[in-house]
C-alpha cells in the first residue's frame, strides 16, 4: 500500500483501522524476553501499523501486564510525536 493510501485509510488517526494481532504478540514477547533477562526493551510505533500509535501503545501496554501508564516515558513529549507523525 503506497503511503497516501495508507494516510487516507487512517485518516483522521482516531481509531485503530485494523489490528494486527501477530504483531502484538509478537512485539509483547520481545519485550518479555529483554525485561527478563534485565535489559530495557523500547518499541517504537508509528501510524502504519494500526493507524492510531496511541491507541497500540496502551493496547501493547496492557499485554505485557503494564497497570500505569505514566511508567512509560516516551523519548520525547506525546505532542511532539503525534504531531510528526500526523
Amino acid at each position: 500500500m503506497s503511503y497516501e493510501a495508507a494516510k487516507k485509510r487512517g485518516w483522521p488517526y482516531t481509531k485503530i483501522v485494523e489490528e494486527l494481532p501477530q504483531m502484538r504478540s509478537d512485539t509483547v514477547q520481545l519485550v518479555r524476553q529483554a525485561v527478563s533477562a534485565g535489559r530495557r526493551a523500547y518499541v517504537l510505533v508509528n501510524n502504519r501499523a494500526e493507524m492510531n500509535a496511541p491507541l497500540t501503545v496502551e493496547g501493547l501496554a496492557g499485554s505485557c501486564a503494564v497497570k500505569d501508564l505514566s511508567a512509560i516515558r516516551p523519548r520525547l513529549p506525546l505532542d511532539s510525536i503525534l504531531g510528526f507523525l500526523i
